[in-house]
Parts: C-alpha cells; structure tokens; sequence
C-alpha cells in the first residue's frame, strides 16, 4: 500500500462552505478514483499547516493513476482558488 500525505497552508482562513466542499471532494476520491483505498481530510487543529489530508492507495500503480487522475487536478484547483500558499507531501509504502 501507498500512503499519501499531503499538508497545506492558506494565505488567509478560507470559507467554511468552501472547506467543506473541499473535505468532502477529497472524501469522494475512494469512490471516484481506482485504486484508492481511503481518503481523509480536515482544518489542522494543532500549530503548524491549517489544513491535512490523507490518501491510501493499493500500490504504485493506483498512486500513479491517482496523480494524473481528473478528480484529483479538480482538487488540486479548488486548492489554488481557496488560496493555498504552500504545501509539503510524503509518500511512502506500507504494510
């Protein structure tokens, strides 16, 4: 399994409405994306990033298709137009 992690900050707090269409799309990913075993997201309730999300993917394979995936770029999108200012990811393999 792949374990994709992503973290996020904003230039300001963003929408609430606008948030939870976010979580919720990102949510959708194990529904709409092959290969997508979990997806999780929410507002970081602790310091360091506002914002978190986790993807886990059955294999390489699936973690590839995921990138390239039209669902993920919409996210990737909503993400910029929220005002994201800058991101970390972690990928890495687990049992």
């Amino acid at each position: 399994m792949i374990e994709h992690l992503t973290f996020i900050h904003f230039e300001k707090e963003p929408d609430p409405e606008k948030q939870a269409e976010l979580i919720e799309k990102i949510k959708a990913f194990k529904v709409q994306i092959p290969g997508v075993i979990d997806a999780q997201a929410g507002k970081n309730f602790s310091e360091g990033y506002d914002f978190g999300l986790s993807v886990r993917l059955e294999n390489k394979q699936s973690f590839d298709v995921y990138m390239d995936h039209p669902k993920h770029r919409e996210v990737a999108t909503l993400l910029n137009e929220m005002g994201m200012s800058d991101f970390s990811v972690v990928d890495f393999e687990c049992s």
